[in-house]
This record gives C-alpha cells, structure tokens and sequence, in this order.
C-alpha cells in the first residue's frame, strides 16, 4: 500500500501522455462543418510528435507527419458542393467526423454591428422561428486577443435551428441564408467579431510596423503596454531590454521586436489596446482554412483618425491574404450607416470624411466591394436593427463580384463632375436603370458652396442620368458635397434598382480630420 500513490501518479502519467499523442483536428474542423469548393482544401491539427497522421475525406486521401512540436498539417485536392460526407483521421487513434458539408465558407468580422446577435435584429422573434436552414452553418470564434500569433483558438460549427440561430451573428447569418437560398448549396459563415474594437486590432503588427504612416500606431500601443507593465512591476531587466531593443529597431530602420510574453488584462479595458491583439488571437488560429471570401463590418471606432482608415483598411486586407496565402480573396465591406442626431445646416463630419475612406478603398484595392447603408441606420442607436437589408445586399455584391452575375450590386458611386455657369453636373457610376428619388420628391442633402468654400443647402434635379446641382445665391459654385454628415436625414438619391448612392464630395478641402488625428 506504501507505493499507492506513486503508482497512482505513474497511471495518471501514463494517462496523459496517452491523451496527448492522440491525433486532434484544430476546432475548425469538427461534426457539421463546412469546408469551401472548388479550392485546395488544407486541413491541420496535432498529434504526438512524429506521428504519422492520415485524413479521408469522399475518397481523397492526404497524409501527414506531425513536427517537433506535435503540429501537423496537409492538403487534400478541391471539391465540389455536396453532402454530407464522413472525414476519418487516422493515427494512432482512429474517429470519424460526420456530417461534413462543402460549399460556400465565408469569413465575418468587424466591431459591434458584426457582432450583433440576431435576437437584437429587426422583427428576431420571426426571424428566429424561421431559421430553420440545415444547410447553412456557423462557427463562433472565441472572442480572445493574443500579444502574439496563435495556433489554436476554440469555437464549433452549429447548424442554424431555431434553437440557437438567435445567437449567431444577424449580419452573417441574413448573407449565409439568402446566399444559400440563391446558390443553393451549403454555406458556412466563420464569426470573429469584437464590439468597440479597432481595425488596428485586427491588422498583423508586422504589416503596420513596416508602414511609416501606420508605425505611431504601434508605438502608442507599445507606450501603453509599457507603462502597465512598470505599474505592476514586471521585472525592470524585461521590460527595460525590450524598450531598448524597440528603440534601437527605430534607429536601424526595422520592425520592433515582439512584445514580452505578457498576460493580457481581462477585456474590455485592455484588449483593444494591444496592437494587433484580435488579429493575434481571433484570425491568426483560423489561416488556412479554405475560405471564399470575407466581410467586414467595422469603422465606427476609427472616425476620430478617418483619413488614415484610407491606409488602415488595406493595410488589414494585405495582412489578412497574407496570412492565408490563397490570392486576393474577396472582401466585401459595409460602409457606415446614418447615426447620431441630424444637423439642421451642413456641417463638417468625420463619419463622413469614414465612409469617404471606405469608398476610396473599394475604388483602389483590387477584389473588393462596398455595400452603402446610408439609408438603413438610426439616429439613436449606433446599433442599427435592419440587419437583413446589410445581408443582403452583401449577397448582392458576392453574386455580382465573385459569382459573376450580370445585376445591379450596389448604389450609385460619384464619378466626375462638370462646373459650368451657375450649377454643377454630377456624373455617377452604376445608375443601373437609372437615377431616382427613394420616396418621389426633391433630391435632399445637396450642399453647394462657392470660392468661400461655404456649404449651403442646394437645388438638386434629375437631369436624364446626372444630377443639376444649384443655389441662386452661390453664382460661381466651386464643390458639391451630398449626405456629408454623421446622419444626412432625409438623403433620397438611389437607382431603380432602389439601391442608395453613397455620400461623396467633389471637394478636397480639409475638413475636421484632415489626416492630423
């Protein structure tokens, strides 16, 4: 009896070692997911080191051997839509995965409204009953920043039952259900979404060092972590050799080191502030998993430096197709909506100046699209409820740009403008049948403005396929601006196809961030 409890401690050592040489999938590959077609589909996990692992999945074989460290990962060749189908690894343990799907398999991310669940969207309780689609799945990421690239993160594939579709993502959820309904193939939606959250937090710190315009955002971050980690007394040689090393890369011109191994405090007080820290712990873990595309749905935090989301954003999509190494998948993206109370005069406005950003980004980065909302926000919430209209006219700009499909995706995109005696003639990209006023009255939210660079109201018609823009008190007009403000109350101006037209300016004048904040 004497030697009970070393004997005990041998079998529970025995136990454990046993446990973590069985060969694991990562969570993105669990009962129910979705797996994209038609591309090479990588698929990884780990197991003891130098196991040798096997994965079968609809008569494709791939076999892999697992590293130093236990990681292993392999590549089986693309497929076409289908299902459901069993995926067998085989070790030194043997289990099988049931009810795997391919089809479409789309990454969601962003701040708050990506987040928002569809129990807060526009008529949920129906919606919710309704959400009865066993062809559609979603897989939650857990919402955890990271000081550094993770492997791992957790999160499972739910199909959509009313049961618990009233916790998954509204705006992921509406896109996957009309995209399903469309293709008529499965769609799986992967959620990683942070309310409050900045786009920097998103961005690999590599790709934002080694901008000169985006570096001070890595080194007011640094500053930040830095004095929390003195306020509670990590030890002075870490910190102090890190702070010196970051100095020293500035001077050489090179990326600053890796943070030290902190414990990042719980969110939400610090999480956002660790540069990176979502894209570390929320995107990293996911790459390579085969996806489409993905959709974005972020800003509102970034309007105080809204010039600067001009090299922000693309600076987050390399990053993004970097760390998957699959080409210049789609990105579609929500512009913001309408919100805050309406001003009576034309102001400056820096959501205004945000969504400018955005569509300057959707003009200049290659295999992107904007979907504009300027129409469907609210005044008193920054928390929109009419999540269906940003899925579906997402879906739109999926079918137009990835599937190719001759339609009218989006609302009609400012392309030039003629000055001539008395008024301005605005020229626009994608009138699709035409132009038109969304309720048949005057055009609103036109503001002209004269030398003195002095917005006022304006007079706006229809004339064929442009737009007369005039004020008989500015007789030598010099810019146009439309919808410039945080909420343009009453902006009308769509396409027949009853698709909004973006708020744009003709001006370059600076106005409240003018690229300073």
């Amino acid at each position: 009896m004497k030697h009970g409890p070393l004997l005990l401690l041998c079998v529970v050592a025995a136990f454990t070692t046993r446990v973590r040489a069985d060969a694991k999938l990562a969570e993105m590959f669990s009962e129910h997911a979705v797996l994209q077609r038609d591309i090479n589909l990588p698929i990884w996990g780990t197991a003891a080191p130098g196991e040798k692992v096997t994965v079968t999945l609809c008569e494709q074989t791939g076999k892999a051997t697992a590293d130093e460290k236990g990681d292993w990962k392999l590549v089986l060749p693309p497929l076409a839509a289908g299902g459901p189908f069993e995926l067998t690894v085989s070790a030194s343990n043997k289990f099988t995965l049931k009810d795997i799907l391919v089809g479409e398999v789309w990454l969601c991310s962003g701040q708050s409204n990506m987040a928002l669940p569809l129990s807060e969207a526009t008529n949920a309780e129906a919606e919710i009953a309704a959400a009865d689609h066993p062809l559609v799945r979603v897989f939650r990421v857990n919402g955890n920043a990271a000081d550094a690239p993770q492997k791992y993160n957790g999160g499972a594939w739910k199909i959509s039952t009313p049961a618990v579709a009233g916790e998954f993502s509204a705006v992921a959820y509406f896109f996957a259900r009309d995209l399903q309904k469309h293709l008529n193939i499965p769609v799986g939606v992967i959620t990683a979404a942070v309310g409050s959250s900045f786009a920097e937090n998103w961005t690999d710190r590599d790709v934002l060092a080694a901008d000169p315009d985006l570096r001070p955002i890595v080194d007011r971050a640094d500053a930040i972590i830095f004095d929390w980690a003195r306020s509670i007394h990590l030890s002075t040689i870490v910190a102090e050799t890190w702070l010196f090393d970051t100095e020293a890369a500035k001077v050489a011109g090179k990326l600053p080191p890796p943070l030290p191994n902190f414990t990042i405090p719980p969110y939400p007080m610090w999480q956002n502030t660790v540069c990176s820290g979502m894209y570390n712990g929320m995107i990293a873990p996911l790459a390579p998993v085969a996806i489409r595309g993905v959709l974005w749905y972020q800003g509102e935090a970034n309007t105080i430096r809204a010039q600067q989301y001009q090299k922000l954003l693309p600076a987050l999509i390399t990053s993004w197709r970097k760390q998957w190494a699959q080409g210049d998948f789609p990105f579609l993206f929500v512009q913001l909506p309408n919100n805050n109370p309406a001003k009576h005069q034309p102001v400056e406005s820096d959501w205004a100046e945000l969504r400018e950003s955005q569509l300057k980004v959707s003009k200049t980065v290659p295999n992107t699209a904007m979907a504009i909302t300027i129409d469907i926000g609210e005044a008193e919430s920054i928390h929109p409820r009419n999540k269906q209209e940003v899925g579906r006219r997402l879906c739109l700009l999926a079918q137009s740009l990835v599937f190719k499909e001759n339609i009218v995706s989006t609302g009609p995109i400012y392309e030039s403008s003629e000055i001539a005696a008395g008024h301005i003639t605005i020229h626009f990209k994608n009138i699709g049948a035409g132009l038109a006023s969304s309720n048949n009255q005057p055009l609103q939210q036109f503001a002209i403005a004269g030398e003195d660079k002095k917005f006022v109201w304006a007079d706006a018609k229809l004339v064929g396929d442009t737009v007369q823009v005039s004020n008989a008190n500015v007789s030598h007009p010099r810019a146009v601006r439309y919808a410039w403000a945080d909420n343009p109350q009453g902006c009308n101006l769509i396409n027949k196809e009853g698709l909004p037209a973006s708020p744009f300016r003709t001006d370059t004048w600076p106005g409240l961030t003018d690229g300073k904040k």
